[in-house]
């Protein structure tokens, strides 16, 4: 309690007028909207005072933590009205607000345009049951950034050929993956050949791995029965976990604990011929390295290939009076407009989830690194979008990061955690029955029923 009151007062401070205490013209007769510090949330100023400009409504882009944000979303369920009314959730959040009756629903057909699987990492609760509750706004997915020069040296290109008897080329399996990473790991020379993303703040290490968990024929479990065992201790996801752990071996110092900052970092300082890195972050890379660096989607295993997605969306409160509630559901839909999203598109940082935007050949030739945006999205994957996730995703972190240090086997780990999840599972309601939802609260004026707009 006095840590949830602690960040409710450093929301309030941040948010000033349009959070906490008093007035201004946004609040009275404009749209009120909360985003995470960065470039969503400049990238949403600049489009706000563009929404103004064009239809008289005036915009309040308020940004703070990301976590503060997020408790202060939840929060609204205990309050007669939230003072936004847009923020940005990221989906994982979604079971949360959405049992806490904070959301208005989305019409899926107002979402036609949407690729199906941003929209279901950002917008679907329950996942699966074709229910949406934002407009998706930012999808940063982790790529593989290489060191195109290393790979093109023709000494280096001999050498690899004599040894494994293929061409060196950026690796599309994760099999190959190995084969460069182990080929350019030479310590004495302080070059690596693979910075994999293993940090235990947030939710890095699950992001990372996941990707080779499912790409192995694993998964978390069964998001229709929400039966975990049998499924994330399978001898596939088992296989998973053991090769992503023997990748470490090719790592920068401190690989098994490796944020995604920091693999970044590493890729800057010419340590590594490899990264696994979110996509926000390629701008800065290219930045520094210019055409040394090139970059792809994620290894497949086979045909299966699964890429790790942070996806967030604009969602409505369903805790204000119909007029507000009225102006902020114009604005997404002005937002989700294909000449909106083209421009959205072009902001640092800010990644379109539309198909017609992102599939287009000016998009993918726009920067170095939108051909890769472009070819990941058909193979999105999140951890668990439940009410208890942030219990699973701690849970997750232990178990796997046990594995990675080497204190625990990974079939053991993977064993423990799949008994953990299935008991939070439990506990939180899911099973047989429909996944838990409440009935959405009434509007402080006007009756706000979570009704679809």
């Amino acid at each position: 309690m006095k840590k949830t009151l602690m960040v409710a007062m450093a929301a309030c401070l941040a948010l000033s007028l349009g959070g906490c205490g008093g007035k201004d013209q946004a609040a009275e007769n404009g749209i009120v909207i909360w985003a995470p510090q960065g470039p969503v949330a400049a990238a949403l100023d600049e489009m706000g005072a563009a929404y103004a400009k064009e239809t008289g409504v005036p915009v309040k882009v308020n940004s703070m933590a990301a976590g503060a944000l997020n408790e202060q979303v939840l929060l609204g369920a205990s309050k007669d009205q939230t003072p936004f009314d847009i923020a940005v959730v990221p989906g994982r959040l979604l079971g949360q607000a959405v049992s806490a009756g904070v959301l208005l629903e989305v019409k899926a057909s107002s979402l036609k345009a949407m690729n199906a699987k941003v929209l279901r990492t950002a917008s679907e609760y329950p996942v699966g049951k074709k229910k949406y509750y934002s407009v998706p706004c930012q999808t940063d997915l982790l790529v593989m950034a290489v060191r195109k020069d290393w790979l093109a040296d023709k000494d280096e290109k001999a050498a690899f050929k004599k040894k494994y008897r293929k061409a060196l080329a950026a690796p599309v399996s994760w099999d190959d993956l190995k084969k460069v990473a182990a080929f350019f790991t030479r310590p004495d020379q302080k070059r690596f050949g693979l910075a994999l993303v293993t940090g235990r703040g947030g939710d890095s290490l699950i992001l990372g791995f996941q990707q080779a968990l499912i790409a192995f024929g694993g998964s978390w479990g069964d998001s229709t029965t929400y039966k975990v065992k049998g499924k994330l201790n399978s001898s596939s996801s088992v296989k998973a976990l053991a090769f992503y752990k023997d990748l470490l071996q090719y790592g920068p110092p401190g690989a098994a604990n490796l944020g995604e900052a920091q693999a970044v970092e590493a890729m800057k300082a010419g340590e590594t011929a490899m990264a696994m890195v979110p996509v926000s972050a390629c701008a800065d890379l290219a930045g520094n390295l210019g055409d040394k660096v090139a970059f792809m989607a994620v290894p497949k295993k086979g045909a299966q290939r699964a890429v790790s997605v942070r996806a967030s969306g604009l969602v409505v409160s369903a805790k204000v009076v119909q007029e507000r509630q009225d102006r902020a559901k114009k604005f997404t839909a002005w937002f989700m407009t294909r000449n909106v999203q083209m421009e959205w598109a072009g902001k640092s940082g800010c990644f379109s989830g539309v198909s017609k935007v992102v599939d287009a050949k000016d998009f993918k030739k726009a920067t170095a690194w939108n051909a890769a945006y472009s070819a990941s999205l058909s193979s999105l994957r999140d951890f668990w979008n439940v009410t208890c996730a942030g219990e699973m995703a701690a849970a997750a972190r232990n178990s796997l990061g046990e594995a990675l240090d080497g204190s625990k086997e990974p079939k053991a780990a993977l064993s423990e955690l799949a008994v953990a999840h299935d008991q939070m599972l439990k506990d939180a309601g899911y099973g047989k029955k429909p996944a838990p939802q409440k009935a959405s609260a009434k509007a402080p004026a006007k009756k706000a029923t979570r009704k679809k707009r």
